[in-house]
């Protein structure tokens, strides 16, 4: 795609972008992948590594992220008749990935991402504290980075979509995109306590009883059940 289309296309997604900023809007992202691949995105579950990898196919730098918006499109209507792709994880560390990278003490970035939550979410807050307090919110306005996949998938169809684990992304790269791509997934289980993982199942397991169903599913259909 040249420059100005995906100028524009990279512009017009950031609006997108601003305005799911306001409690209860989340659109869905769809990224087109080879052979008429279309990858449900569920954020912090390998985004990062789908976007990689979608560069690396069409010859950019994996630095020029911006790029990858020519690949992305937002729509708050998903096609119930198409076979998507959708990459999962277990809520609870789809969560803490979440808290990891845009709550904690070790977050990115300069401005707080969760600022239109403040005071119910601050900076710096504990693991715990984050899953007491994204119970608070009611469940259709959390963000999209901690909401449950009854949103973020409503409307496609379940008998239809691919579900994949996240644990297996690097190998499932490779052969849908027929390149190396490495999983860009920094967190891992052993970073939960069994105290916040008893938390969540105590006020948040209900909310995401989709969610780990799903994945439990992608597990079984992907041979990898040494992972429940």
């Amino acid at each position: 795609m040249d420059l100005l289309a995906t100028s524009i296309s990279f512009f017009g997604n950031l609006i997108f972008r601003l305005l799911e900023k306001i409690p209860g809007i989340n659109f869905c992202q769809i990224l087109h992948g080879p052979d008429d691949l279309q990858f449900l995105l569920i954020p912090k579950c390998g985004t990062r590594s789908l976007r990689n990898a979608v560069l690396k196919y069409h010859d950019n730098p994996v630095t020029a992220k911006w790029r990858a918006w020519s690949y992305i499109h937002y729509t708050a209507k998903i096609d119930e008749k198409n076979p998507y792709v959708v990459v999962l994880r277990p809520p609870l560390e789809r969560i803490h990935s979440c808290w990891k990278q845009k709550v904690s003490s070790e977050r990115s970035g300069t401005i707080f991402y969760f600022w239109q939550y403040y005071p119910i979410i601050r900076p710096d807050m504990g693991f715990g504290e984050f899953l007491s307090a994204v119970a608070k919110i009611p469940a259709p306005l959390r963000e999209k980075h901690f909401i449950s996949l009854k949103y973020l998938i409503n409307g496609a169809d379940i008998n239809l979509c691919q579900f994949v684990p996240l644990a297996s992304l690097e190998s499932k790269l490779h052969n849908w995109f027929g390149i190396v791509v490495a999983s860009a997934n920094k967190t891992t289980k052993t970073e939960i306590s069994d105290v916040n993982a008893r938390i969540f199942e105590q006020i948040l397991g209900a909310d995401y009883a989709l969610d780990t169903q799903l994945y439990q599913k992608a597990v079984v259909t992907s041979g990898h059940t040494e992972l429940l």
